[in-house]
């Protein structure tokens, strides 16, 4: 029953941080996602131009390429309302307005490269 409330409240905060979660992001730059992503993204995400050993397979979390691939499944709203709130395993680690535009940016540009 938790689990599913869990679920139900980060789908509405999804929902209702998704129509101002860009607005207020500056524009992203791809390249300098790089350092952040090697740091912590990696550690439960598979990467393109990254290696993937560090990954943590019982995270199940998607790669940044089926991301890139699915934008009406993960719209850079979702994505951006998403890296705006503390997840599994990164619930110490807030990231910057900043920080997420980059990572958007960079998802941006695996989607270009298709």
């Amino acid at each position: 029953m938790m689990k599913a409330l869990a679920g139900f409240v980060l789908v509405l905060s999804l929902v209702g941080g998704a129509a101002h979660a860009e607005d207020a992001l500056p524009a992203g730059r791809a390249e300098a996602a790089k350092p952040l992503i090697a740091e912590q993204c990696v550690k439960c995400h598979v990467v393109p131009g990254f290696p993937a050993d560090r990954v943590q397979p019982a995270v199940n979390a998607p790669s940044f390429e089926e991301i890139a691939a699915n934008p009406a499944r993960y719209p850079d709203s979702q994505i951006a309302a998403f890296l705006r709130q503390p997840h599994y395993p990164m619930k110490g680690f807030v990231l910057s307005k900043r920080d997420i535009a980059n990572i958007i940016a960079f998802i941006r540009s695996l989607r270009e490269g298709r």
